[in-house]
């Protein structure tokens, strides 16, 4: 405690100590600010699924350098590993001798000096360069649900409908509403993989036949053919009893697929 109070009694000390404190609060402060345009989870989640393999070994080891800030989208993410890529690379091009003047200007008396100066200007740039780099995958790996892919176009036909029954097809987010005089559909969404699904109503608002196909892969030119009396299956009917429900109460409840074993039914009261 005496050596404490001791070092803190020295002006020059304090002040330095003063300093670095607040260095630490102010990058405890950026860490905690995320950058726009990243979905934190998503980017999480890309980053669980690049762990293997040399690309998810190297993402490893830049994110130990970076301080594992690396899967963390903060403004102060980059951590020191501009400044370490910089000292790296002077280092070695004076002790291997690829640069001459750096191997001369090391053995002055004062080369180190001017190398650690040059080391911090070298620094500016590698940064510019990590932070572009890293924050163009991070934007593309995590932005909320925006695709920089452009847009591809499958082609699909729907059999199995009769003359007063109609279809819809759901892929994507997207929709079509093929009929039996015009059985071809086309659907343009981005490309990658995503659950189709496609109904046939015989009498509204009731579907007697649906289809499901679970991780489709979208890709320019793909074709779907679709038959309801082959590959549809019709909708499981379930009674429901609704208790605690007065007169100013209404209840809504839906289900559109056979349930497997575990499969939870979310029932609503809505208060008029």
């Amino acid at each position: 405690m005496r050596k404490l109070i001791t070092i803190f009694a020295i002006p020059e000390l304090r002040r330095k100590i003063l300093i670095t404190l607040l260095f630490l609060v102010i990058y405890r402060i950026g860490y905690s600010v995320p950058l726009p345009m990243v979905d934190q989870t998503k980017l999480a989640k890309k980053m669980a699924e690049s762990s293997t393999g040399a690309y998810g070994q190297l993402l490893g080891l830049v994110s130990t350098f970076s301080g594992g800030n690396l899967s963390n989208a903060c403004i102060f993410a980059m951590g020191i590993m501009p400044y370490i890529s910089a000292s790296i690379i002077l280092q070695l091009l004076a002790a291997s001798g690829l640069s001459p003047y750096l191997e001369k200007l090391r053995k002055e008396p004062n080369g180190q000096k001017k190398i650690n100066e040059y080391t911090r200007y070298l620094t500016i740039p590698i940064t510019v360069i990590q932070a572009t780099v890293a924050e163009t995958t991070r934007v593309t790996a995590g932005c909320g649900g925006l695709s920089t892919a452009a847009p591809v176009t499958i082609m699909g036909t729907i059999a199995g409908l009769s003359s007063t029954q109609t279809a819809q097809v759901d892929i994507g987010g997207k929709s079509a509403a093929p009929t039996a005089a015009a059985p071809t559909f086309s659907i343009s969404l981005p490309p990658g993989t995503f659950d189709l699904f496609a109904r046939r109503m015989t009498a509204a608002p009731v579907w007697d036949r649906m289809i499901r196909r679970n991780g489709v892969t979208v890709t320019m030119g793909a074709t779907f053919n679709l038959d309801f009396a082959t590959d549809g299956f019709a909708p499981e009917t379930h009674t429901i009893t609704f208790q605690n429900v007065s007169a100013t109460e209404t209840t809504v409840s839906f289900i559109a697929v056979p349930l497997s074993p575990g499969s939870s039914l979310w029932p609503s009261r809505l208060r008029t």
